[in-house]
């Protein structure tokens, strides 16, 4: 299990899980070409939520948060929505 034991003590978790994370790799580099179109990398997260909303959201989707030593999703919640209020709480 990926543990974020040594993220920095001023690195917030959704730093991390945008810019550093190595288990993100891939998704982070799909999201960084969609940005690369029309803005610098990284992104500021404000950027991210209000111009690239819909690959930012893709990015989050996919974010294995059972994998990142998080609390499991409930299941009587949509797992889209949960994801979504997890990084946005780390926001």
């Amino acid at each position: 299990m990926h543990q974020h034991a040594h993220v920095a003590k001023r690195t917030k978790p959704s730093d991390h899980l945008l810019y550093e994370c190595e288990i993100l790799k891939s998704q982070r580099d799909i999201l960084r070409l969609s940005v690369t179109k029309t803005e610098g990398w990284p992104a500021s997260k404000y950027t991210l939520i209000r111009k690239h909303y819909n690959a930012l959201t893709r990015f989050i989707n996919q974010i294995p948060f059972d994998n990142l030593h998080q609390p499991k999703t409930p299941r009587s919640k949509a797992k889209k929505n949960y994801r979504m209020s997890q990084l946005m709480q780390w926001m």
